[in-house]
């Protein structure tokens, strides 16, 4: 399974500017531009505005600190997967995913803690964990094509391990039709890998020939064309 996946949001959100600063600036335009309406809704709707800039504040400090507890953990993940995770490294990632989501629950970072701990349930072939964490992430990140499009690829690799492989095809078809997917070419190994599975031998080789045509200098490229060798043979 293809597990260095792009992370997303993390560095933009962090790059914001302090929101109780720039809210507090709207304000104060406002009560320039208004100021005899303003001064006649009275020291009331002045303190909700304060409340509502000072909660502004404090999320993005969650966020703030969200994330960089989450970047630590996927850092270590992604190394791990470069160097080859053991069972032991998995589990304390998945403890340390745990950590995160319960310390920072409702935030942006919780929900891709939530995602990542669905691809670690994968690894250690815990499928319908999996499953469910990605489809809530499908929900959670609905406003984001390029990140669902990534869970749709891991959702098609959750279902294949389940031997689901209708489902597993769905999903990699899925992937396959946008074009400039970054999951792309691996989808398309994927589905003709399932096709086969399924017997689907047509349907097989168009995956391949597709990803041969698409992606001439594909690394795919010579697994595509043995496997086409293998299904015409």
């Amino acid at each position: 399974m293809v597990t260095g996946k792009q992370k997303v949001t993390r560095k933009q959100l962090l790059r914001e500017p302090d929101e109780f600063i720039t809210f507090t600036g709207r304000v104060i335009q406002y009560v320039r531009e208004h100021e005899r309406g303003v001064y006649i809704a009275g020291i009331v709707v002045l303190s909700v505005v304060i409340l509502l800039a000072a909660g502004k504040y404090y999320l993005v400090r969650t966020e703030k600190n969200a994330f960089a507890a989450y970047d630590a953990v996927q850092s270590r993940y992604a190394m791990g997967q470069m160097t080859g995770e053991t069972e032991k490294g998995l589990t304390t990632v998945k403890s340390d995913l745990k950590k995160v989501l319960n310390d920072y629950p409702r935030t942006a970072a919780a929900k891709l803690a939530s995602v990542t701990y669905g691809r670690v349930a994968a690894q250690n072939k815990d499928w319908d964990e999996a499953i469910k964490r990605y489809k809530r992430g499908m929900v959670d990140f609905s406003a984001d094509p390029m990140v669902v499009n990534m869970i749709e690829n891991d959702l098609a690799y959750a279902y294949e391990g389940k031997q689901d492989l209708a489902t597993a095809a769905q999903y990699f078809e899925r992937v396959t039709a946008v074009k400039d997917s970054p999951f792309r070419q691996d989808a398309l190994l994927g589905l003709g890998r399932v096709y086969g599975l399924l017997k689907d031998t047509q349907k097989s080789k168009k995956a391949y020939e597709t990803l041969l045509s698409d992606y001439k200098d594909s690394n795919f490229a010579p697994m595509a064309k043995e496997k086409l060798a293998q299904l015409s043979g």
